[in-house]
């Protein structure tokens, strides 16, 4: 994306959730694309966030993202009956990858939002289950049961389902479940969890070693310039490509789908 005129007007406004309610909002976004001709009021590709209606750092500062990571053109307000979420753009076809090792819980394709997959990752000592949502995919590389871990990549980023809006980019949240509750997640901000600490976006790198407990994340998308692809014989088994099913699906080794050299 060139000059963006629309960009910094737009970075301005973003955080204002209390005044608007969430379907204004958007509904007041679709018209700016479409009428001003402004997909210019997204971020640029790489190294910009939006920010949040609160702030989880410490220090109350601003969210933090590398410079070499795809850009989050949408922030969290979910207090504000506003957005569940991230959403993190890119072109369609770019890699999604886990935050965390986990299990596939549902992987499927519905009117809204498009190719989904959700993954559980274990519940924290105070017995609270913890699960990711990734919708809008362009496809999903992972089925129900699959073990993935943290970096492998499980679909690819697009603009499916209505509410995409025909911009392509990852909308990502992290839920929680309370014990004894009815089973009913509740959404919480992804920015929490970063393995950097609360609000500082971290880039997932094959080369690290990364801690299993106590849950924490890595981005959802590669980082330009940084490895993440596994090595061959990291996870071989195979797996299908979900599509609708009305579709056949189609059975290859992980790596294959990823592309891995061989």
């Amino acid at each position: 994306m060139g000059g963006m005129p629309c960009r910094d007007e737009y970075l301005k406004t973003s955080p204002g959730p209390r005044s608007y309610p969430g379907l204004l909002r958007w509904a007041s976004l679709a018209a700016t694309l479409l009428i001003g001709g402004c997909a210019l009021l997204l971020p640029q590709p790489y190294g910009e966030a939006v920010p949040d209606a609160d702030s989880v750092r410490p220090d109350g500062g601003p969210n933090r993202i590398p410079p070499n990571a795809p850009s989050i053109m949408n922030g969290h307000w979910a207090d504000y009956d506003g957005h569940e979420g991230i959403d993190v753009i890119g072109d369609v076809g770019l890699p999604v990858l886990a935050p965390a090792d986990g299990v596939v819980t549902r992987s499927f394709f519905e009117p809204m939002y498009g190719h989904a997959v959700f993954i559980e990752h274990g519940k924290r000592p105070d017995g609270t289950a913890l699960r990711t949502r990734f919708v809008h995919l362009d496809e999903r590389l992972v089925d129900v049961g699959n073990r993935v871990a943290r970096g492998e990549q499980i679909g690819a980023l697009g603009r499916t389902g209505l509410l995409a809006g025909g911009i392509p980019h990852l909308h990502y949240e992290v839920q929680t479940l309370a014990t004894g509750r009815w089973e009913i997640f509740q959404v919480t901000n992804p920015h929490l969890y970063w393995v950097n600490g609360p609000g500082d976006v971290t880039c997932f790198d094959r080369r690290k070693i990364y801690p299993s407990e106590p849950f924490r994340t890595t981005y959802p998308v590669p980082c330009r310039g940084i490895p993440w692809r596994q090595p061959l014989a990291f996870n071989g088994y195979r797996k299908c490509i979900a599509k609708p099913k009305f579709l056949p699906q189609f059975c290859h080794s992980a790596n294959e789908i990823r592309g891995d050299p061989v």
